[in-house]
């Protein structure tokens, strides 16, 4: 779809053919983002996947590759374009699979489109949304919700925008998802995926566009905010809460309770609130308790 077949011709500094609407650091081809100062204009234009950024008049620059709108309210016309745009494209599941030698309760709620291999195990009142993909062997346990739709801040000028979830969600092979889980699906048209043989615990939130590897343990009511990235054989504690668009390294420990507001490295363990160096934080907890009083 031409920039210029849905936008005013008069704001389209330069046109090009998008595809899907996404962040500025979108890892998917042909996608048109917003940007609202420097450093996300920066980032749009040096990222090959955008191929169009919608900016406000202040902001505007000129590139030879890439198509540009000005707008008065980029965040506004971003998700007007992002609703034509999934009217027009096609879902990322085009017809319903189930096999037989899955095991599926009578209770549980499978909607739409979905792809779901052998040996899978779904118990009652279980919920699976469009979109989604169940490899086999994987468990979804009783309430458990796969692909849930997420809170998304649309927000323009004190008034909410509607904003439709093109995504789904992929849990791949021997994936366990236990009571009152949720895994939410993205709303830009890709899958939140949750790697081979990881388990998601108990009243745990997995936010929309969430990419977690192989092997991790995500403990009982961990929250994990949108488009977070968790890598291989990582361990979330209990109550662990990550902040929006962070990055978890393979290995890492995220200790009982921590509030993760920065990426963390491989092999790193990390507690408290906000998270800093496990060992580090002992120390800080030992120094406070040997301080004398004030009294």
């Amino acid at each position: 779809m031409l920039l210029s077949s849905f936008f005013d011709g008069e704001g389209v500094l330069g046109d090009a053919d998008v595809q899907r609407t996404h962040y500025v650091n979108s890892p998917l081809p042909d996608a048109c983002a917003f940007a609202l100062n420097d450093n996300y204009l920066s980032q749009a234009l040096s990222n090959p996947n955008i191929v169009a950024v919608i900016v406000p008049p202040g902001l505007v620059q000129e590139t030879r590759s890439k198509g540009v709108y000005v707008s008065e309210n980029p965040k506004r016309d971003f998700f007007r374009l992002h609703e034509q745009l999934y009217r027009r494209n096609p879902p990322l599941l085009r017809e319903r699979q189930i096999s037989l030698k899955a095991q599926i309760s009578p209770l549980a709620v499978i909607h739409g489109n979905v792809l779901i291999e052998d040996d899978v195990i779904i118990e009652d009142f279980a919920v699976v949304r469009e979109n989604s993909i169940i490899r086999r062997g994987a468990y979804i346990a009783a309430h458990a919700v796969i692909g849930a739709r997420g809170m998304h801040d649309t927000f323009v000028n004190g008034e909410r925008l509607w904003v439709s979830d093109a995504g789904g969600v992929l849990l791949e092979e021997g994936v366990q998802v236990l009571s009152h889980a949720s895994v939410q699906k993205a709303y830009f048209a890709e899958f939140t995926s949750v790697g081979r043989n990881s388990i998601v615990s108990v009243h745990c939130n997995i936010g929309h566009g969430c990419r977690i590897g192989a092997n991790t343990r995500i403990a009982g009511s961990a929250q994990l905010a949108g488009y977070v990235t968790i890598g291989d054989n990582v361990w979330v504690g209990p109550s662990v809460t990550v902040a929006h668009g962070l990055s978890v390294g393979d290995g890492a420990e995220l200790l009982i309770g921590s509030v993760v507001i920065s990426d963390i490295a491989s092999c790193r363990k990390v507690s408290g609130n906000f998270a800093i160096d496990h060992l580090r934080n002992i120390k800080l907890q030992a120094e406070k308790r040997s301080a004398p009083r004030a009294d």
